[in-house]
């Protein structure tokens, strides 16, 4: 009698360790079809660097960049708050997340960019923008 009960609580824990083994394969199966795809599934942040969509001034950081890890999760540990020295004010780039313009890259306010990389709101004394009334007459 006690080897039957033995025996029967061993085939009992056989069978439950193939359950749990076809569960963890299962799920790398899955992992494994969906992780990879070039398709952002559900539970992923990211499939592919091609499928990221945020950027590191989306999360509150000044630059960096964001890449996805193997997974499909995003990293943002090239993401940094501080100022990147290779890029400045008057290096005529607008690139820091604080730069309204930046000398002749100044879409934002044409003429009008100042020494601190902000829009000054008035020309300088003496200048008439080209794009005013004033400024089409004269020239």
């Amino acid at each position: 009698m006690k080897n039957k009960i033995l025996m029967i609580s061993m085939v009992f824990i056989l069978v439950l360790s193939i359950g749990i083994n076809a569960e963890i394969s299962e799920e790398e199966f899955l992992e494994e079809e969906l992780c990879g795809n070039g398709n952002v599934d559900f539970g992923e942040e990211c499939d592919g660097d091609d499928s990221i969509e945020t950027i590191c001034e989306d999360l509150g950081y000044d630059y960096g960049d964001i890449w996805c890890n193997s997974n499909s999760c995003l990293v943002e540990d090239d993401c940094h708050n501080e100022e990147n020295p290779e890029f400045f004010c008057g290096d005529n780039i607008l690139n820091q997340n604080w730069e309204e313009c930046d000398g002749t890259d100044d879409d934002a306010c044409p003429g009008l960019c100042n020494n601190d990389c902000g829009c000054d709101t008035v020309p300088p004394e003496g200048d008439v923008p080209e794009f005013t009334a004033i400024g089409a007459a004269i020239a």
